[in-house]
């Protein structure tokens, strides 16, 4: 009798497969949940990139925002009211100045250490979702999609030396009062003093522009230019 004709006697079926399915259920088995939580950030991730990238294709600008501020809806749209209104044109053109303002909550070292000082096992700051929110700021960063940046000094020393950083001096003829070679201090400018919803901001908060990676592409050239010609507005801006 066959080898064959002695396994099909005793029902016995080799699985080509059964290595690569036992591999997969032992994993499952070990980092199920190791990996749904993984899965899901990188789906928030992911989500959260593509909103701010894509929006409802309705925006003029986008200036970001990375620092302890936090922030409620009507201080979101007071603050973009101020700077609709500073924007030097409508620039796609549909009849409406519009701001894109992008958030991260991120507070530095020192400020969670102060947190956890004062307020011990009830820490207001979440030292994983600071970690989540800085890893965030630094992938949309990447993507290109702004260039104009309203920084804590914490966010601003994270990101100064990546060699993308445009030199205020390239952009006045006068130049305005200066924190660095690349920023601006947010609380010396007649804007922040002005306006109620800018001021809402840390005064020590900095101004500048970086110069997106992919400067290349047709979109980012576009969205570069326009940054340049908001980021000059807002230093200029004048009540008179």
């Amino acid at each position: 009798m066959s080898e064959f004709e002695k396994l099909k006697q005793h029902d016995i079926v080799l699985d080509s497969k059964s290595k690569t399915v036992s591999f997969w259920d032992n994993y499952w088995y070990h980092y199920k949940w190791h990996t749904i939580i993984i899965g899901f950030f990188a789906f928030m991730l992911i989500f959260m990139l593509v909103q701010c990238m894509g929006g409802d294709g309705k925006k003029d600008a986008v200036i970001v925002y990375c620092g302890p501020k936090s922030f409620v809806a009507n201080e979101t749209e007071g603050i973009r009211e101020t700077l609709n209104a500073v924007l030097p044109e409508d620039f796609d053109q549909d009849g409406e100045r519009y701001v894109e303002f992008v958030r991260f909550l991120v507070y530095s070292p020192e400020q969670q250490e102060q947190d956890l000082l004062i307020n011990g096992g009830d820490a207001t700051i979440n030292p994983v979702y600071n970690a989540q929110q800085i890893k965030a700021f630094d992938d949309f960063m990447m993507v290109g999609e702004a260039s104009i940046y309203l920084l804590s000094p914490y966010a601003y020393e994270r990101i100064k030396s990546r060699q993308n950083m445009r030199p205020v001096a390239q952009m006045f003829d006068t130049l305005p009062p200066l924190y660095d070679e690349y920023a601006v201090r947010l609380g010396d400018l007649p804007i922040y003093k002005q306006s109620p919803s800018l001021a809402l901001l840390p005064e020590d908060t900095l101004l500048c522009l970086t110069v997106p990676y992919a400067i290349g592409s047709s979109s980012n050239e576009a969205i570069y230019q326009r940054s340049e010609q908001t980021f000059r507005a807002i230093v200029l801006w004048s009540a008179e």
